[in-house]
């Protein structure tokens, strides 16, 4: 149903330009179901058939984003995890399927394409799906630490001032164990929308997140 609205996720760009060079957000689109971190505002595109959403931010050969549907009830996981793969292996991509290798919690689902790791979330609240994804270089190794923070930071429904559960059971200084900058950035704006964390100097010297 949403094969239209994100099919262009199958390749980051090459949108250039690390954490500092952009405005990074916790963004919530203007329906205000869901809110999540992201590097920059987001683009939004929508399917041929009006029904779905996706959202889109990259830098610094890094994507992420979340697809927003109507929840399908007679489509199952295995339904959506084939998805997933047609998407990605569209044209003359490769897909290799490292969800039970390198899997990153029950559910979730990871890919190696095209030179790219991509890592993807269900989330069903109500009567929505969301899709969560993250792409990477294949440098950059199976995103474990980025996913799971940008997994961690996505909220939807009802009690969106609520603040994310892994941001709670983390500090700051956790995020220099994160493999590159750009990850250990999206982690520093994890842990601190956490009021008790926001006095860090870690915090305090942060660019001011915008939010949308």
């Amino acid at each position: 149903m949403y094969r239209s609205a994100i099919l262009g996720l199958a390749l980051i760009g090459t949108t250039t330009g690390l954490c500092h060079a952009q405005t990074w957000t916790h963004f919530g689109p203007p329906e205000r179901d869901f809110r999540v971190i992201m590097p920059a505002a987001p683009s939004r595109t929508t399917s041929s058939d009006g029904k779905c959403s996706s959202y889109t931010a990259s830098a610094d050969n890094r994507l992420l984003a979340v697809t927003r549907c109507p929840l399908d009830l007679a489509q199952s996981d295995t339904n959506r995890r084939n998805a997933v793969i047609d998407r990605l292996g569209d044209g003359e991509r490769s897909v290799n399927d490292r969800s039970d290798e390198l899997g990153l919690a029950p559910g979730d689902l990871l890919f190696r394409v095209a030179g790219q790791f991509s890592a993807h979330r269900f989330v069903i609240q109500g009567n929505l799906v969301y899709e969560l994804v993250v792409q990477v270089p294949e440098e950059d190794g199976p995103p474990r630490q980025l996913a799971g923070d940008f997994f961690a930071s996505f909220q939807s429904g009802r009690g969106l001032s609520a603040l994310p559960a892994l941001a709670a059971r983390l500090a700051p200084e956790s995020c220099t164990s994160r493999g590159n900058a750009f990850a250990k950035r999206f982690c520093e704006y994890l842990t601190c929308l956490v009021p008790a964390n926001q006095a860090h100097p870690v915090c305090a010297a942060l660019p001011r997140i915008a939010n949308h």
